[in-house]
């Protein structure tokens, strides 16, 4: 999984690549906050010109593309099945939801590491929704029930919360949804570098919160897990001549099952 959402500086290499206009006016002025205003067809494009820009640098059997919805859960509440990233408690000093009153967005990390998940992702509570690959059907998650199929019609899934949104919607376990087409000020995405499906497996359930728990281990190791299998720090550099990114692996910096 990707530590940070996809920034407005890393989706203009995109939107330039294409000719396309930036979806935020006055991005510049907000390079390292989350992209909005983008729907999730947009985001699925993003995901297929990212995969044919990097086809040669990920590991063979793994692509980028949006996380489903059972990815995101483990990825933002860890195996302790945590109501909020950093604990069972709400702090509106480690999320940008509406008690903070920010009112929009704020850079991605700005809030770390104290409000980072047990995996070292940033900013899944608040700032902005998040795109998931799933459709919205009803729990417990079934990978192989239709709802990853990417030509079905239906809403699909958006998890997070984001800065006009209270603590009930930053919960971990909270479930938004929205249609493919629709974008707001307040509606992003992040990246998961996985393989392909339908090929995802399930591995059990969580013991916390009896929740289909993916295979594949995203962010960084929990402190108090060892059930997951040894993971090992991947970093990979978007090429150069797209954009002018300074530190790209600032998104794709993710850990990957050895």
């Amino acid at each position: 999984m990707a530590h940070f959402p996809v920034t407005n500086e890393l989706y203009n290499a995109y939107v330039k690549s294409k000719g396309i206009k930036h979806p935020v006016d006055g991005w510049e002025k907000k390079k390292d906050h989350p992209v909005t205003y983008v729907g999730w067809t947009d985001a699925m494009g993003y995901c297929q010109w990212l995969n044919s820009l990097l086809k040669n640098e990920l590991p063979p059997g793994l692509f980028f593309r949006l996380p489903t919805e059972a990815e995101w859960e483990k990825a933002a509440r860890g195996t302790e099945g945590r109501e909020y990233p950093w604990g069972d408690m709400f702090d509106k000093n480690k999320c940008n939801s509406s008690e903070g009153g920010k009112g929009g967005t704020t850079p991605v990390g700005f809030y770390s590491p104290h409000g980072d998940s047990p995996y070292g992702c940033a900013d899944m509570a608040g700032n902005v929704w998040e795109w998931t690959h799933s459709l919205k059907k009803k729990y417990p998650y079934k990978p192989d029930d239709g709802r990853e199929d990417e030509k079905a019609p239906g809403y699909r899934v958006l998890r997070g919360g984001s800065f006009n949104n209270n603590e009930r919607n930053a919960r971990c376990a909270y479930r938004n949804d929205n249609d493919i087409k629709n974008f707001n000020n307040n509606i992003g995405f992040r990246v998961v570098a996985s393989h392909a499906f339908p090929s995802i497996q399930v591995s059990g359930a969580c013991p916390c919160c009896r929740r289909p728990e993916m295979l594949y281990v995203y962010g960084r190791k929990p402190r108090r897990n060892r059930r997951d299998s040894a993971v090992k720090s991947w970093l990979t550099a978007e090429k150069k001549d797209q954009a002018n990114i300074k530190e790209p692996h600032a998104l794709y910096g993710m850990t990957i099952p050895a």
